[in-house]
């Protein structure tokens, strides 16, 4: 019961590598027996910082996605108008259409599309930032684009252990 309270716990995080988390978490909560430890001092997930990477580097935008995985942590979902004022160009940004979600798998809750948009026009399946506008607007996920990355520092901790992944 603790086990699937757990992994339900888990499951509803919104983390690029799960799945490696969710394995050395469960983990850490393994007694000597095998036996789940108690669960309520759970770690919290915990941003540190939102810096952010861009690049005039064109890549598609699932190129775009795994380098940005690779290097840092995700594309960048955006949560509200700060990026506005970074002078970040047309880019990819970590949307896409599987329901309208963010490649991080968080919530879509904020928008700022561009007059007409979404249109699904050709099948116009990933999200990028307009230069100059800061709107967004739907494009074919095979075009090449700069993009722009979530660089900053992801913290997990609990009593008896810590876990960060840095820049």
């Amino acid at each position: 019961n603790n086990f699937h309270s757990l992994i339900h716990h888990f499951l509803s995080w919104s983390w690029t590598m799960a799945g490696e988390l969710i394995l050395m978490l469960v983990l850490g909560f393994m007694g000597l027996s095998g036996q789940m430890e108690s669960t309520q001092n759970l770690p919290k997930k915990k941003k540190k910082s939102n810096v952010l990477y861009s690049t005039s580097c064109l890549k598609t935008w699932t190129d775009a996605q795994s380098y940005c995985r690779e290097k840092f942590i995700d594309l960048v979902t955006i949560n509200d108008l700060t990026l506005k004022q970074s002078g970040f160009k047309e880019a990819w940004i970590g949307l896409y259409r599987e329901s309208w979600t963010w490649s991080d798998n968080s919530s879509f809750t904020f928008s700022n599309w561009n007059t007409g948009q979404p249109d699904y026009f050709l099948q116009q399946y990933c999200v990028m930032l307009l230069h100059g506008l800061w709107k967004w607007h739907d494009a074919d996920c095979g075009s090449e684009l700069p993009f722009i990355c979530l660089k900053g520092e992801v913290c997990l901790s609990s009593c008896m252990q810590t876990w960060c992944q840095k820049d």
